[in-house]
């Protein structure tokens, strides 16, 4: 027999002695918990009865590699395009004077809360070389002999800091040697530092003939 309908019974013996209010309260109490039982019931059966769920197949996935494309840069690339007076003064052995007849452009400055940068068209730079130097095969001559005499000043640069840096390391040999005073004194230019010293005079007016050469060069072509 449910459990509701024995309560129903025993409240149904009570009458006579609680009355008929607590009778009808009972009733109601246990109406409501019997709908509260059959909901609850409902749900659980509801649970059980859901299928689970499948396991779900595994996926053999396999990463694509990005493809990978070549960047060509052309003329419309910026720093290709365009040159800045200093660059065009250097790489095409030109003067301040022949850049005057040039048209010129403004670019945006890479330094914040600066002016516009001046740049030349490369194009335009390249024939105003040709035309001053007589053909690109002239320029192209003239700027390998410029080259190779910026190489050989370089070298004679680090021949003399060489040069020096021996003459100082070998002066502070000397002095804390007093017995090689006197040797040293005779031999001041035959020998040792003296001989470095002039090595080094040597190198310094092998570079102002060299700077002399390339200016006269320069105004030669």
């Amino acid at each position: 027999m449910p459990r509701r309908f024995v309560l129903a019974k025993i409240i149904h013996c009570l009458h006579p002695i609680y009355g008929s209010d607590v009778q009808r309260n009972c009733f109601h109490s246990i109406f409501r918990l019997s709908k509260v039982s059959t909901a609850v019931n409902f749900f659980r059966r509801s649970s059980s009865e859901t299928p689970k769920p499948s396991v779900i197949e595994k996926v053999d996935a396999k990463v694509v590699p990005k493809i990978k494309s070549t960047l060509f840069y052309d003329n419309s690339v910026k720093s290709v395009k365009y040159i800045t007076p200093l660059r065009a003064l250097r790489e095409y052995i030109l003067t301040p004077k022949d850049l005057e007849s040039l048209p010129r452009y403004f670019s945006r400055s890479p330094y914040s809360g600066e002016t516009q940068t001046q740049v030349f068209l490369r194009s335009d730079v390249e024939q105003l070389a040709y035309e001053r130097h007589g053909g690109r095969e002239a320029f192209e001559l003239r700027r390998k002999i410029i080259r190779d005499m910026e190489r050989r000043a370089r070298t004679d640069i680090f021949n003399l800091k060489k040069a020096l840096k021996y003459f100082k390391s070998t002066l502070e040999t000397n002095k804390s040697d007093p017995s090689r005073k006197v040797e040293r004194q005779q031999s001041l230019f035959r020998s040792g530092p003296g001989r470095v010293v002039l090595f080094a005079v040597a190198v310094q007016k092998r570079l102002e003939c060299g700077s002399k050469i390339r200016r006269v060069v320069v105004h030669w072509f």
